[in-house]
């Protein structure tokens, strides 16, 4: 004894009537429709079930007899016939049909084949398979040849595709049996959506003959330009190296030579060879310094304090060291690895001696360089208690004497193009120190921006 139940497939646990065709097959009627049970090769009972979705009138069914391949049922709604060849032969076809075709919810009419832009890339399908039991209820399976790979199997009589790229489309969709039994032939609808105009051979290659026209003139315009930068820097360092050489003969001008070998030639006479040794000692040694350093656009700041020393030592030597000096170094310098330009800081210390501390008479003298650096910057400050800067202009005017500084000038010039070319920002700042409004000296401050220096 064998029990069946909805658990193992029945329609409905409400049986009404059970027979046995021709071919073996038990047919049972329930309340939800006949289902049909027929042994397969395997020896088991398999279910299958016909309701009002594959077209009975009613799924109340209360009595079945079979006769010449046909099954009569009496339901509520009347009597029903069913043929059931149509419905178990795996032979039988369901044609489909494409019904509408809608392209951005528009509807298309015509040919199978559709010419469309870009941007009409929204579609939707209607089709539908044609068996009257059915009522409708049929199962499709389709594919979008250009975009899908694999069918798709569905219900559904419509399909849609949104934002489709530009491509040829063929939709093919095939109705399906009972026994899943394709359609003999299937529907099918093509269409072509165009590429953008951006994306056409001819813009391409008009985009890239203009993308080259466009990269020749940009290259034409760069080749040009560093042409003329190049240019540039070749002037700029055409006059820094005039620059540099004019320093070089402003800082061994023929008065400071002069006054040299004057005073060698007085300690001479003087019988004071020992003076006479040392001073030519420093005087060659200084020499050396300053031809040595003016080869390089930066130099070690150790090396330019000691020519800078060699040179304070001569004037206080020549000058019978009527004034004291000091040349202070901040310890957080890290002056052994510190590079600024040479020749720049001496004009300013002859500047102090000769028209500041040498006139003096009222006091000994002072001079006073020191070093200090905050962040990027290096500061010199060239300090001395002199006569100050209006005293000696005063001084000039008296004895009709215009001593134009050659060194002061060429300086300038020289720190103007090394901002240009290094970007190196240097400034020069002159205070003029007072005590109740009466001149006691002059300070000279000297900022140079180490940031873009390479040597830093």
């Amino acid at each position: 004894i064998k029990q069946y139940t909805e658990k193992d497939g029945l329609a409905s646990n409400m049986t009404k009537c059970i027979i046995k065709d021709k071919a073996n097959n038990i047919w049972v009627g329930t309340n939800r429709g006949i289902c049909r049970f027929f042994k397969s090769t395997d020896g088991n009972y398999h279910i299958s079930t016909l309701n009002m979705n594959v077209g009975l009138i009613s799924n109340e069914v209360n009595q079945i007899i079979e006769y010449q391949q046909k099954l009569y049922f009496a339901t509520n709604k009347g009597l029903g016939i069913l043929n059931v060849l149509d419905f178990y032969n795996p032979d039988i076809s369901i044609p489909v049909y494409i019904e509408e075709f809608f392209v951005n919810n528009i509807k298309m009419h015509g040919s199978q084949n559709h010419e469309l832009s870009y941007d009409q890339n929204f579609i939707r399908i209607s089709y539908k398979g044609v068996n009257v039991k059915s009522e409708g209820n049929v199962n499709y399976k389709y594919k979008l040849e250009g975009l899908d790979t694999n069918w798709t199997y569905s219900k559904n009589t419509y399909v849609q595709y949104t934002t489709l790229p530009a491509g040829k489309y063929k939709f093919v969709v095939y109705a399906l049996n009972l026994h899943r039994k394709t359609s003999v032939n299937p529907s099918f609808i093509e269409f072509e959506i165009k590429k953008p105009y951006w994306k056409t051979w001819w813009f391409i290659i008009a985009s890239i003959g203009l993308f080259f026209l466009v990269v020749s003139l940009m290259y034409r315009n760069r080749v040009s330009r560093i042409k003329q930068e190049e240019q540039e820097k070749t002037r700029i360092h055409k006059k820094i190296t005039e620059a540099e050489l004019k320093a070089l003969r402003a800082q061994m001008n023929p008065h400071f030579m002069f006054n040299a070998i004057n005073s060698i030639q007085n300690f001479i006479l003087k019988n004071n060879s020992k003076s006479a040794q040392i001073y030519l000692t420093k005087f060659a040694r200084l020499i050396r310094f300053v031809l040595e350093n003016s080869k390089h656009q930066l130099i070690l700041l150790t090396k330019e304090v000691a020519a800078l020393e060699l040179y304070i030592e001569l004037e206080a030597l020549r000058a019978s060291f009527s004034f004291d000096y000091e040349i202070i170094m901040d310890d957080s310098l890290n002056a052994k690895n510190l590079f600024i330009p040479p020749l720049i800081i001496q004009p300013f210390i002859e500047n102090a001696i000769i028209h500041g501390l040498i006139p003096l008479q009222e006091r000994k003298g002072k001079l006073s360089v020191r070093f200090s650096r905050k962040g990027s910057v290096l500061k010199c400050e060239v300090e001395d208690n002199g006569i100050g800067i209006n005293m000696a202009k005063a001084i000039k005017q008296k004895k009709l004497l215009y001593h134009k500084s050659m060194g002061m000038d060429v300086t300038k010039d020289r720190i103007a193009l090394l901002n240009q070319q290094n970007n190196l920002l240097t400034n020069i700042i002159v205070l003029d120190k007072l005590s109740d409004g009466i001149p006691m000296g002059t300070i000279v401050e000297i900022n140079i921006n180490l940031k873009n220096s390479p040597y830093d």
